[in-house]
């Protein structure tokens, strides 16, 4: 209790850096600028990054450190695929419209972790290109006619 009174005699208000929330940093250093939810969804927006760079390591292939919200930007939020706008408020969710990095060359086809080999994809686009070189909805289309995909 005394704890708590003190915290509250000597507390300071600071406004989240990524969502503008007030908040009350009550733990930890006192020049914290993210509340906690947006520490957490940026924290699982590193471990993807780290996840994907040792996937393409491993594989030898050319890494860069890819922000995959800088190439949604780029891509304007759209499926590179097929068209579709892919919210950013859907991503991270299981959505088929949900917004996914995408390699145009597979890492598992030797494609490089790259600006250049990364584009926007939603999430039903990416899960049914899975690794296939030069795969487009047209060939789902096809495939979907004679009972095959989708």
């Amino acid at each position: 209790m005394m704890a708590l009174n003190a915290h509250r005699s000597t507390a300071k208000v600071v406004a989240c850096r990524g969502c503008s929330l007030q908040f009350c940093p009550l733990y930890g250093s006192s020049n914290v600028s993210l509340c906690r939810p947006c520490r957490r969804a940026r924290d699982r927006a590193y471990k993807r990054v780290s996840r994907m760079a040792r996937k393409a390591t491993e594989r030898a292939a050319h890494v860069e450190k890819v922000d995959p919200f800088e190439v949604f930007e780029r891509d304007g939020w759209a499926c590179r695929l097929c068209g579709i706008p892919t919210p950013r408020s859907k991503r991270g969710t299981y959505d088929h419209d949900a917004p996914e990095l995408d390699h145009v060359v597979p890492l598992a086809r030797g494609g490089d972790h790259t600006y250049a080999n990364t584009q926007c994809a939603c999430r039903r686009c990416n899960s049914l290109k899975s690794d296939i070189l030069g795969w487009s909805p047209v060939d789902a289309i096809a495939g979907a006619e004679v009972g095959v995909g989708l």
